[in-house]
């Protein structure tokens, strides 16, 4: 794993972000029940559970952590999350060295690759934001390049006892109802099938994708440090970074994850080109725009 701290000196709020957001603790001492509980007491960790007992001597004994029967090594173990893999941080302590700078570095490396994951995939989504504003520009301006040609839709058959309605001009949904509709599907690839229906499905799909996109890198902005470009330097300030800017209590480990995984699946989701995709008109070249029919433009 890639290092990328450096001696601890005053930086308190760090270490309680990566004590209390980074890391969830399971202590597991050897001796009774009674005796492990008084321990808990003893010291400021009473939201985290004390194993004792039976109990704890077989947890050791699965880690490979037994002295004896009644022994366990002092160690710090990392349990990976979905897998339940241990791996070992630290084996054994010695005077004034209880492992704690060893811990925090160790979560401190884990931190930093998430959140240089997240900067990169920020600026992917800005990329994908502003190519999805030119399509849909593109597309709106009738200038968007397509393999094929729309054929306007039919008005539906009114009955003829309904005088009212035969009067009234058949017209397609409102921009933004249809960017409404679309936006409650959560699947963009039902979405992304939607937008080959016409230039104006198109450019609703074009808008809700990038709301979503925007919305999504704003979570993850809010949990990576305020200056992002620190991050960008290998071997730059990571320790003095703000992490705290939007959150008094910072953002934890998973959260981050969370966030950033959640902006990569948007962007893995989103297909290359999604255009109107229909049956070309029999005789229609595509250099030669095809024929109008009833005073409607071929796109709806």
């Amino acid at each position: 794993m890639t290092e990328y701290f450096e001696p601890l000196e005053g930086r308190i709020w760090l270490f309680k972000l990566l004590l209390t957001k980074d890391a969830y603790f399971i202590v597991i001492c050897p001796g009774s029940e009674e005796r492990v509980a008084e321990v808990q007491q003893e010291v400021p960790f009473m939201h985290h559970p004390f194993i004792g007992g039976k109990q704890a001597m077989q947890i050791g004994r699965e880690l490979k952590l037994c002295i004896s029967d009644e022994e366990l090594w002092p160690a710090i173990v990392a349990i990976a999350p979905h897998r339940f893999n241990a791996s070992i941080i630290k084996l054994g302590r010695s005077f004034g060295d209880m492992a704690h700078q060893t811990l925090i570095k160790y979560l401190f490396d884990k931190r930093i690759p998430v959140e240089r994951k997240g900067v990169a995939f920020m600026e992917e989504a800005r990329r994908t934001i502003e190519k999805l504003r030119l399509k849909a520009t593109k597309c709106h301006q009738g200038r968007l390049v397509t393999t094929l040609s729309l054929r306007p839709c039919s008005p539906p058959a009114v009955p003829a006892q309904s005088q009212l309605a035969q009067t009234q001009k058949w017209t397609s949904l409102p921009p933004e109802i249809l960017q409404n509709i679309l936006s409650f599907i959560p699947e963009t690839r039902y979405i992304a099938k939607a937008a080959r229906t016409s230039r104006q499905f198109y450019m609703a799909y074009c808008n809700v994708l990038m709301k979503r996109l925007r919305e999504q890198s704003t979570q993850v902005r809010h949990a990576l440090p305020s200056d992002t470009e620190q991050l960008k330097v290998v071997g730059g300030g990571y320790q003095d970074a703000d992490r705290w800017w939007y959150s008094p209590n910072g953002i934890g480990l998973r959260d981050l994850e969370r966030r950033v995984d959640g902006l990569e699946r948007l962007l893995r989701e989103t297909p290359g080109d999604i255009r109107p995709f229909f049956r070309r008109t029999l005789g229609w070249t595509f250099e030669i725009p095809p024929p109008q029919e009833q005073g409607l433009s071929r796109f709806q």
